[in-house]
Parts: structure tokens; C-alpha cells; sequence
């Protein structure tokens, strides 16, 4: 379960939403997440998850998930422990 890995994606992702959104209901909730999507020029490098995935194959017993890198963890923890009305509380604000 990845978290934030540095990729040109999120910045060509950016781009199409603002395009797409321009002139709809949904422009009002795309500078967020256009904000968002920017801001993984500061993530963790692609070869986080490849090291992660070539652990996975060489181990004989697996585990379910590999949360990579460090954020991924801490907010599968949060995730888990939090109701779920309060984690949608969290990415609500952290979006906003």
C-alpha cells in the first residue's frame, strides 16, 4: 500500500483535473486536491516500492501488505484506529 511516490503522474493528473473540472460543480474541490497531487515532488523515490516488492517475492511466506514508505504506515495505524467518521474528518481537512 503505497504512499506518496514521487512520479510524473500526479502533476499530469493535476493537469487533466483542472482541465476537466473547469466550468462544473466539482472546480470548487479541485484546488485541493490539485494541491495535493503537486505536492508529492517531495515523496519518496519509485525504488521505495520496488524494494518493497522484490522483499515480497524473495520471502517464502508473504504478508498481506507492504506499506511503503514511513506515511503509508502511520496512516494505516491512524486508519485503523480511528471511527470512520473521524477519519473522513482527517482527509477532509487535510484536503482542504
Amino acid at each position: 500500500q503505497p504512499g506518496a511516490i514521487q512520479s510524473e503522474w500526479s502533476g499530469v493528473a493535476a493537469d487533466n483535473l483542472e482541465k476537466a473540472s473547469q466550468g462544473t460543480l466539482y472546480a470548487q474541490f479541485v484546488a485541493p486536491m490539485t494541491k495535493v497531487l503537486r505536492g508529492y515532488t517531495t515523496a519518496s523515490p519509485a525504488s521505495v516500492v520496488s524494494d518493497a516488492v522484490s522483499r515480497a517475492l524473495a520471502t517464502t511466506s508473504p504478508r498481506r501488505r507492504y506499506a511503503t514508505p514511513f506515511d503509508a504506515k502511520g496512516l494505516i495505524f491512524l486508519h485503523r484506529w480511528m471511527p470512520d467518521w473521524l477519519w473522513e474528518r482527517f482527509i477532509v481537512r487535510a484536503l482542504a
